[in-house]
């Protein structure tokens, strides 16, 4: 039993590294956490969850909000479903583990209990590798015990309504730092351990991806979905040629991704097959493989969709989306004020669902249909988008670079501008700026021979993955463009999976990888005083004009803006031939740690109004 546990470690972290990662995102998040709800629609998720654990898939009580007419709640012959039901099924094992610890101990006591083992093996994993294992056991130990002290003294009962919210935050939390996970192995099999570490790290603690950690919303397991499946689609293409296991391994996040959110599962999908299919070979093994694993990935949705909807091919978000039952029809009502739900109800206002009743399925040709229609919908999102992006180019200014306030987002959020840009919420993001630079300087002449001969070689794994992070992103993008910018997505959450792409993009680029090997102390030290230092400063800075939740979250989005302008600065200098590896260092140490400040900041200050801290000693 030891040893296949062992060996489920190994598969799910990798090495010591993943587990550094692991470890570390696990113990910001349970320190930052609150138990309780940011975003409305959130209370259809916690309530679907309690009538799957009661054992049905309809939902008939309202443990959580006023009533079951809440944002994305569906009705069908007279009874609510909720949506994202892969999320709730996903999170039944840990709602189960938190039963048995409730039933033999507090559970306030028991997530102390956690964060405190989280600390002592992060402290003995980081004393191994620096060379001083004992002084590393011996802090975390301490620093675990004195904790644990403080939380046996304060702790208050976590009532067993809310175990169900609480197992979805877990969940999250989990979710969240497998992201750094997945992108710290693929970049160390790639550039060694170095890289791989600092990239995890980053992506964890210094991304929008540890903001949303502590909230139970789809887009943080969409993300883990789509990393995932870069790392796979890497490991099939790791050896020169195409490895069947792990390229059909590659479309099992496909089918998880579409049962959370059948829309983004689609994106996703088709993001794979455009890189996938024309560079994965003719070998008719191979593509079996790959079809076969994907018709049994998508079984969970299909059955899902056919229990709540009655029709395979529906999923449960049209219930709340209007129309008469068929998805071509729903997608030709959808509009910019949908509150950035692809064809669906708003996730973020008020109010009941529309009562339609989801036509019922007579027979295979109405599931075709519905799949058709699906198709149809996805491509005609993809299409506003482009329109959206040669009409409106201004959006991606305030998407992008620069948000502020917002007039028709600013109503919807008392009145002030608690949303940031991509950039704002990572400025690490700003080093990409460097792309076009570094890709004009390459030699076109022998890449442009290469091509022209017959026949083509085959694309390198890197190259593989460039090519699906490209695609997805700018999938994503389009079908969501539209739609932005939007009421409470704070951090521009419907794009979240960009931002750990965005990360590996930043691994892709030569100056970073050579900083990060050659000047790894000076980045680091950077980060922690700017944090211990600059983060104090911040902090006292937003209480001494006792801050609105808009001005702090503004003053971020400054102190975002001016560290991502000399990251870029550095970057484009140094793909220009100016090297100065001590000033990268510095920029990129600066612009992690105005994300990761967020990141804390965010989760311990500016949302105390979410509910308590899960651990009473913070």
């Amino acid at each position: 039993m030891r040893g296949r546990g062992r060996r489920l470690a190994r598969a799910v972290v990798g090495d010591r590294y993943g587990a550094i990662v692991l470890l570390a995102a696990v113990a910001t998040y349970l320190l930052c956490w609150r138990v309780g709800i940011l975003i409305t629609d959130t209370y259809t998720v916690a309530n679907t969850l309690v009538a799957v654990a009661d054992g049905h898939l309809f939902v008939d009580r309202a443990v959580y909000g006023t009533g079951l007419r809440t944002p994305g709640m569906g009705l069908r012959d007279g009874q609510f479903y909720g949506r994202n039901y892969g999320q709730v099924m996903l999170a039944l094992p840990v709602l189960a583990a938190l039963e048995a610890v409730a039933a033999v101990a507090s559970l306030r006591v028991a997530l102390a209990a956690l964060w405190g083992l989280s600390i002592v093996g992060l402290a003995r994993l980081v004393g191994r590798e620096a060379g001083r294992p004992q002084l590393g056991a011996y802090a975390g130990s301490g620093l675990a015990i004195v904790a644990f002290a403080a939380a046996i003294h304060g702790a208050t009962p976590i009532e067993p309504a809310e175990r169900y919210l609480v197992a979805l935050q877990l969940q999250t939390m989990g979710a969240a730092a497998l992201v750094g996970v997945f992108v710290h192995r693929l970049l160390t099999r790639a550039y060694g351990g170095t890289v791989g570490v600092a990239a995890g790290l980053a992506t964890a603690l210094a991304t929008p991806v540890g903001v949303w950690a502590q909230f139970p919303k789809r887009h943080v397991l969409v993300t883990l979905c789509a990393v995932a499946t870069a790392y796979l689609l890497y490991r099939s293409r790791e050896a020169g040629g195409v490895d069947t296991r792990y390229r059909a391994l590659a479309y099992v996040p496909v089918g998880v991704a579409a049962w959370v959110s059948a829309a983004e599962g689609a994106v996703l999908l088709v993001a794979l097959l455009v890189v996938d299919v024309p560079t994965g070979g003719r070998d008719g093994r191979s593509i079996a493989a790959a079809g076969a694993t994907a018709v049994l990935a998508a079984l969970p949705t299909v059955v899902t969709n056919y229990l709540v909807t009655g029709n395979a091919g529906e999923p449960p978000r049209t219930l709340s989306a209007g129309g008469s039952g068929s998805l071509a029809e729903r997608g030709s009502t959808s509009t910019r004020t949908d509150g950035g739900e692809p064809g669906g109800a708003s996730g973020d206002a008020g109010g009941g669902s529309t009562d339609q009743t989801a036509a019922g399925d007579s027979g295979g040709s109405e599931t075709l249909d519905a799949v058709v229609g699906g198709v149809e919908f996805l491509f005609e999102l993809l299409w506003r988008g482009l329109r959206a992006l040669l009409r409106e180019p201004e959006t991606l200014f305030v998407t992008f670079v620069r948000g502020g306030y917002v007039a028709g987002v600013a109503e919807r959020d008392a009145g002030e501008a608690i949303r940031l840009t991509v950039l704002e919420a990572m400025p690490l993001a700003a080093g990409l700026v460097a792309v076009p630079v570094v890709a004009a300087r390459l030699d076109l002449r022998a890449r442009a021979a290469a091509f022209r001969r017959r026949p083509w070689p085959r694309p390198s794994a890197l190259r593989t993955v460039d090519a699906f992070a490209v695609v997805y992103v700018l999938a994503l993008l389009l079908v969501y463009l539209p739609r932005l910018p939007v009421h409470a997505s704070l951090t521009v959450r419907y794009l979240l999976a960009c931002y750990p792409l965005a990360v590996y993009g930043l691994a892709r680029l030569p100056s970073v990888r050579r900083v990060m090997r050659e000047r790894p102390r000076l980045c680091a030290a950077t980060v922690a005083s700017a944090l211990l230092v600059g983060g104090q400063l911040l902090v006292l800075y937003q209480w001494a004009i006792d801050a609105t939740m808009g001005e702090a979250v503004q003053t971020h989005a400054l102190v975002g803006l001016a560290t991502a302008g000399l990251l870029a600065a550095w970057a484009v200098a140094d793909a220009l031939g100016w090297r100065r590896d001590r000033v990268g260092a510095v920029a990129l140490g600066l612009a992690a740690a105005a994300g990761a400040a967020f990141v804390l900041l965010a989760g311990l200050w500016h949302f105390a109004f979410v509910g308590p801290r899960a651990l009473p000693f913070v």
